[in-house]
């Protein structure tokens, strides 16, 4: 089946702001038929990408912490979290993020440090080599600048290049005078401290795959190259199973484009993908077939976001907060939103893909039980609570919040975090489960 390019929705690309949350969601009308295509996939990889030996400066291997990373469920005990943060001196994160950090140790939950891993990576020759050249490649630089760039970040040392590559390198102080524009204070600008960790990649189980952001966000796509690097290289991300999409003959592969903040794993194990501003209907078909084929879910349920800029990520409207629980906003069930699943795929059979019911027709044999949350100014929403356990939430929202107080009526714990304001677009953007166990639902 071919595609009529003129049909196929593409979100606006043209005057988006790099590295910042987008703005107001008015899409053109979404072609949903891509998701009941039923054409093969051609297999490009799904095996173990190379790892090798990272090593310091002087190439004495360097112990690193290794957990067992998988990622089972949303609400099961969480054992090791990735966030913004660092131990060394000028690789030191902001501060929520650090505030987050510091709780989530008391509470018996292991912190791994973005800032030092990347400063880890950067010490082993070819795994700096690889990582520089793709964020050279994805930044969109002029041959001189990229090639300046590219010099800058080798020669520094790597606690330096780790800071550079998330928080920016100004230009030199003579060039300053020559762009009046922000941007142009910049070689390579600094990652958004509102930027979500999670949107970079997509775990299932120990299954990595990487988010697919488009062209016109390279910011974005240095924040993919990062997390792929050290998925594929650092040995305390070893147990990771990185694997590529499959490629699918039928579609154009600048079409897909997928987020990690529109993927939640359902209580029964299946993945609930959100379609709307940042993952296409192309993007949850790719990541469908591939994770299908790999055997790392059994099925796929695809939704379509509500409109509107509130609603820019799936955690905006859902979130699993235990076994049997999920907290809902109202707009889910305002309409009908549809809904499709996707089976089979495995070992690159054809995918089955059915229309569904509504969202809020079907919602409570997908999600369990479910509770709607106030719909009141100022209320916090789903994306605001990091489930630690199940029955347990972290939030650095107010305990005077309505949400929080309807939680601790249905019988969760919540953990406020003190003295840290509240991180754009809610805590789960800092945290990046890394180890999390499964649930089971009776």
């Amino acid at each position: 089946m071919v595609l009529n390019p003129e049909s196929e929705w593409r979100p606006r690309r043209s005057g988006l702001p790099r590295g910042r949350d987008l703005g107001p969601w008015d899409p053109e009308p979404i072609d949903t038929t891509v998701l009941l295509m039923t054409t093969s996939a051609v297999p490009v990889v799904g095996e173990r990408l190379h790892d090798i030996e990272q090593t310091a400066a002087t190439g004495a291997p360097q112990p690193c912490p290794r957990p067992s990373p998988g990622v089972h469920s949303e609400a099961g005990v969480l054992r090791t979290a990735l966030l913004d943060v660092g131990t060394r001196g000028q690789l030191a994160g902001d501060h929520a993020s650090a505030a987050v950090a510091e709780v989530l140790r008391q509470r018996g939950v292991g912190v791994v440090g973005l800032r030092d891993l990347l400063a880890d990576l950067l010490g082993a020759a070819e795994a700096r080599r690889v990582l520089i050249e793709r964020v050279v490649d994805v930044v969109g630089l002029a041959p001189v600048a990229a090639r300046r760039l590219e010099r800058m970040l080798l020669d520094a040392e790597p606690a330096a290049a780790a800071k550079m590559l998330l928080d920016g390198l100004p230009v030199r102080d003579f060039d300053l005078g020559r762009s009046a524009s922000p941007r142009g204070r910049f070689l390579l600008e600094p990652l958004a401290r509102s930027r979500s960790l999670r949107s970079a990649w997509i775990l299932v189980g120990a299954t990595m795959l990487p988010a697919l952001p488009p062209a016109a966000q390279p910011d974005a796509r240095r924040a993919v190259a990062i997390a792929t690097s050290l998925c594929r290289f650092h040995p305390a991300l070893r147990a990771l199973r990185p694997i590529r999409y499959l490629r699918d003959p039928a579609l154009r592969r600048s079409d897909a484009q997928v987020d990690g903040d529109d993927v939640l794993l359902a209580p029964d194990g299946s993945l609930l993908v959100g379609i709307g501003h940042r993952t296409t209907a192309h993007g949850a078909r790719q990541l469908a077939r591939t994770l299908l084929d790999a055997g790392a879910v059994p099925r796929v349920t695809v939704l379509t976001l509500p409109r509107g800029a509130r609603f820019d990520r799936l955690d905006d409207l859902l979130v699993p907060v235990d076994r049997d629980l999920t907290i809902v906003h109202p707009a889910a069930f305002v309409g009908d939103l549809p809904t499709w699943t996707l089976s089979g795929g495995r070992d690159g059979a054809p995918l089955r893909a059915e229309a569904g019911r509504p969202f809020r027709e079907g919602a409570d044999t997908l999600l369990g039980r479910m509770v709607t949350l106030h719909d009141l100014p100022g209320a916090a929403g789903p994306e605001h609570f990091v489930p630690l356990e199940p029955g347990a939430v972290l939030t650095t929202v107010p305990i005077s919040d309505p949400t929080v107080r309807l939680l601790e009526q249905l019988g969760v714990e919540v953990l406020s975090v003190p003295d840290a304001s509240g991180p754009a677009g809610g805590v789960r953007r800092i945290v990046q489960p890394l180890t999390r166990d499964a649930v089971r639902v009776d």
